[in-house]
């Protein structure tokens, strides 16, 4: 009967990340209860202590997730609407519980990573169907073919529609990890293999016509590339400017550039920037005005000129500060201090393994990703109802630092991060 028992509390350990998944349903539809979804959650946690006798591994950025929380507590007192604020906080939790569930999994061996590799690659297809056949995406000449192809499947009616830019966050991110590994692998077969799946990705990623997507990806690309062969950079610095300068050349002549790479939506971008900045008067300078509070407080004050509700700011770092305050600021500072350190040691690294081309690869996505959360968000996600909205923390970055943090281990097991983390403060 023990055997029995260990052998399930094993199975759960093996499937950990997925447990905390419960919380976003109770957000999202009330089930199961909080109480529920909260033992769901905490459950592999419990037996990982009883068994093993960790409740937590280390990781590079404990400090920045522990300011990143205390935000978000702040946050919730101080926002006006506690029911958006508790919903965001209690996903929060879960993206947080899926970043130490994934690290707690962190010695498991290369069959548990290909599994979860393959899981994220099937994750990827699944919302690629459901946002080309819900048809809602930019229509051109060249990509009318794949909605058509999906306009047959059945559309959901949850309260949210998927934006081109989720397909572009998403997508500019998971390449670069395949495509490290496509430079990295001998294995013909495998690089094949694997060069199918970059350019599938690729070309999903070109018909979702993400034009945010698309320059994140090439930054990511060009990172990688770069490491493999320096003198790269001799190619792709004229090749950047060539095709930038065609860009402009053609921008008011072709429909579909200067409708993916608007200058009215980024103007637009400013201008919600800059009326946004009056609400951090007086002590919401410090405090943000309240965990999720910012698309109610905006459309509240701006009603007069707008014809419907704004789902969030198009730029991460400033919706984090309206979120949070100078602890949002603080954590996601400390954060990239972290990463920038131990990406610096990952690139000075002598190794040559699939740990370091995984870790490299992890830093191309970071690279475009850090371009892509000034124009957009991918750390929060609204979705508008009727006559109400629910603020959701998305996973996606939690899940890849999580990633990333067990490469970097992998590679240095016997890293001291407090020592990490003292030259960082």
């Amino acid at each position: 009967m023990f055997f029995g028992l260990k052998k399930a509390a094993d199975i759960i350990l093996y499937l950990q990340p997925l447990f905390p998944i419960s919380l976003y349903f109770t957000v999202l539809f009330g089930n199961p209860l909080l109480w529920l979804s909260l033992i769901i959650a905490l459950l592999p946690f419990i037996l990982r202590y009883f068994y093993h006798k960790v409740l937590i591994k280390q990781t590079p950025f404990d400090i920045a997730i522990l300011i990143f929380v205390i935000g978000s507590i702040v946050g919730y007192f101080v926002a006006p609407n506690k029911d958006t604020a508790a919903g965001a906080l209690y996903s929060l939790l879960a993206s947080i519980l899926i970043y130490y569930s994934i690290v707690s999994n962190q010695e498991e061996g290369k069959k548990y990573w290909i599994s979860f590799g393959t899981v994220i690659f099937f994750i990827c297809i699944g919302i690629s169907v459901w946002f080309f056949s819900q048809g809602t995406g930019r229509l051109f000449s060249f990509n009318n073919w794949i909605f058509e192809f999906f306009r047959g499947l059945p559309k959901t009616d949850i309260g949210a529609v998927l934006h081109q830019h989720a397909i572009g966050a998403l997508f500019s991110v998971v390449i670069p990890v395949i495509f490290a590994l496509v430079l990295f692998v001998t294995a013909a077969s495998r690089r094949i293999l694997l060069s199918i799946l970059c350019i599938l990705m690729m070309g999903i990623l070109f018909l979702s016509v993400s034009g945010n997507g698309w320059i994140a990806l090439g930054i990511g690309l060009a990172f990688i590339f770069i490491y493999w062969r320096r003198w790269a950079v001799f190619i792709l610095a004229p090749l950047s400017a060539i095709i930038s300068a065609l860009a402009l050349f053609f921008y008011t002549d072709t429909f579909w550039l200067s409708n993916s790479f608007s200058a009215d939506a980024l103007l637009g971008r400013f201008e919600l920037w800059e009326k946004t900045v009056p609400m951090l008067s007086d002590w919401h300078v410090f405090f943000g005005i309240g965990l999720g509070n910012w698309p109610e407080l905006y459309y509240n004050l701006y009603s007069n000129t707008l014809s419907e509700p704004i789902a969030h700011m198009h730029n991460n770092y400033f919706q984090i500060y309206t979120d949070m305050g100078i602890f949002g600021i603080l954590a996601i500072s400390l954060a990239a201090i972290v990463f920038v350190m131990t990406a610096a040691k990952v690139i000075k690294s002598s190794q040559n393994n699939i740990q370091k081309w995984l870790a490299i690869g992890f830093i191309g996505s970071f690279l475009g990703g850090a371009f892509f959360n000034m124009l957009d968000v991918t750390l929060t996600g609204t979705v508008i109802n009727d006559s109400s909205y629910i603020y959701l923390s998305i996973p996606l970055l939690w899940l890849w630092a999580a990633l990333y943090a067990v490469a970097y281990h992998k590679l240095f097991p016997h890293e001291r991060y407090k020592d990490l983390l003292s030259q960082c403060v």
